[in-house]
């Protein structure tokens, strides 16, 4: 089946956490086969890219994101946390 941006429909945004570094949005969301579930967004003020190499070739991931709506070619997901430590 070919995903399309009109499949997921956000049927509602509450923001359920806020700081200074952090929000967190919970999302509601018709998803293409029927179901609706519940997404939880981390909406953060700074970000970085790592840049996956596989054999010289650059990896990249085809998947629908809730904040912007829609399917997005795009790195796949990393997380740096300062000082090695665990948050």
């Amino acid at each position: 089946m070919k995903l399309s941006n009109d499949q997921f429909k956000i049927l509602s945004r509450e923001v359920v956490y806020q700081s200074k570094k952090l929000q967190v949005d919970e999302l509601e969301i018709s998803l293409p086969n029927g179901n609706v579930d519940k997404w939880s967004v981390n909406v953060l003020p700074d970000f970085y890219y790592g840049i996956p190499v596989v054999d010289g070739k650059v990896v990249l991931t085809r998947e629908w994101r809730e904040g912007p709506a829609k399917i997005l070619t795009q790195f796949t997901a990393a997380r740096c946390v300062l000082g090695g430590g665990r948050n």
